[in-house]
């Protein structure tokens, strides 16, 4: 999961790079930055990462975006 401008939401697709989403609700531009909380569940405990993503493509009608890691 992540969560984006206060969102919940599933990750579609994670990469060294970014990470797809779906479930976002909202209106996001291309090259827009976000604060980010990568949520990874491992069982019995969870490691979040806080990061920052830039918008690469958001689809309002299907409530998904692409998102790229910036300043890693």
């Amino acid at each position: 999961r992540a969560e984006i401008a206060g969102q919940v939401c599933a990750v579609k697709d994670l990469s060294p790079g970014g990470l797809a989403v779906r479930d976002l609700a909202g209106s996001f531009a291309r090259g827009q930055r976000l604060p980010l909380r990568l949520m990874l569940p491992f069982g019995s405990f969870s490691m979040d990462i806080s990061l920052e993503a830039e918008i690469q493509h958001f689809n309002s009608a299907a409530k998904t975006a692409g998102l790229r890691f910036v300043d890693l």
